[in-house]
């Protein structure tokens, strides 16, 4: 859908009068609601919830771009979300209660940011992606809109030893984190105040840079080819942190690579690691990988998550967490698709004997307009 909307600069004169200098500016609506029905089972119990699909949620926004003098190209994007649920908490020692949300409901901003581009690259200003956005969540494979590498996006709530969730005892290294402090999800702090630098892309090689507005900085390099019938997706990144909380880190380093077959096969890998100097609290570290399949609208794919040393407390060293999981997706046709999966996720807490393990499973439907 195609609007107009005006940009003007306006002055409110005594008798009321409004005088307007407007240029009109082409903009675009797009979004998606995505929602699903999840069941999950936490040691003896079990539940099921309606919820929002962290991994794609439920937004819309407007973007457009104007061309300008001297090769010159002004962007827009101002992006919202709205959530129910996601990644529903466990809330089974309140038989009845509905789940609650991991995040608060209601609208979030996720993108609201002008750009400016040219033959020297693209520079952006405002709430928008870090240069490490999603910087673990390159898949060109199937099944990538419920299984990906943060897999606490479905599930993320539930609590697995009577203190802490999923989220907490998965704290993947995939963005700029807030101030990476312990215990930080670092796949919601993707998005910040900040100003990004793009680099043009030469032969497939593309490289970012960020500073966030309380002085977190990243950078990436994102490399995209085709080569006969393999293509291939990559990205490296590194965060530096201002370390303005306890416990925070000073750094971050993670990466992801997928390749994808023109037969239908795909391999699809992560790997990150997070530094503190605080002596008490280990490194947390983590791996993924899945293989897909894709056969006409079709897609399979079965993964596995292991995270190690990933907990809000500090001191307790030792802990790791084992996802893995299956599902498949139809691609129904005009933006319309349908899934099903299931996850099982193990946790060893250090000093805790209570752990009791998870099983994650439900279907899906996203529509794209």
């Amino acid at each position: 859908m195609k609007k107009s909307i005006l940009l003007a600069t306006s002055a409110i004169i005594a008798s009321g009068a409004v005088a307007v200098n407007a240029q009109a500016v082409d903009v675009e609506l797009y979004g998606q609601v995505n929602k699903g029905v999840m069941g999950y089972n936490v040691g003896p119990d079990s539940e099921i919830a309606i919820v929002d699909n962290d991994v794609s949620s439920t937004r819309f926004g407007l973007r457009g771009e104007q061309q300008l003098d001297h090769g010159l190209t002004a962007s827009v994007l101002m992006e919202a979300e709205l959530q129910t649920a996601a990644r529903a908490s466990d809330d089974l020692t309140n038989t009845g209660t509905a789940p609650t949300a991991a995040a608060a409901d209601g609208f979030l901003e996720r993108h609201a940011r002008v750009g400016l581009a040219g033959q020297w690259g693209a520079l952006f200003i405002g709430r928008t992606s870090s240069a490490t956005d999603g910087i673990t969540e390159i898949d060109l494979g199937a099944v990538s809109d419920i299984m990906n590498s943060a897999t606490d996006r479905i599930g993320g709530g539930l609590i697995v030893d009577g203190t802490n969730s999923v989220s907490d005892l998965t704290d993947n290294i995939d963005g700029i984190a807030y101030d990476g402090g312990v215990g930080v999800d670092a796949n919601e702090g993707d998005r910040a105040d900040l100003v990004r630098y793009d680099s043009p892309i030469v032969n497939g090689l593309q490289a970012r840079v960020a500073y966030v507005q309380d002085g977190d900085m990243d950078a990436s390099v994102l490399y995209n080819t085709k080569h006969d019938e393999l293509e291939i997706a990559a990205g490296l990144g590194y965060v530096k942190y201002n370390d303005s909380a306890a416990n925070g880190a000073q750094s971050a380093i993670a990466g992801s690579v997928s390749v994808a077959h023109d037969n239908g096969v795909s391999v699809t890998a992560a790997l990150g690691k997070r530094y503190f100097d605080d002596t008490t609290a280990n490194d947390p570290k983590f791996g993924y990988v899945k293989v897909g399949y894709q056969m006409g609208n079709t897609g399979f794919a079965v993964d596995y998550a292991r995270h190690e040393d990933s907990l809000v407390t500090a001191a307790a060293a030792d802990t790791s967490v084992d996802a893995y999981g299956i599902g498949v997706q139809q691609d129904l046709g005009h933006g319309v698709s349908a899934a099903a999966y299931w996850r099982k996720i193990d946790a060893n807490v250090n000093g805790v004997a209570s752990e009791r393990g998870v099983d994650v499973y439900g279907v899906n439907m996203r529509v794209k307009f």
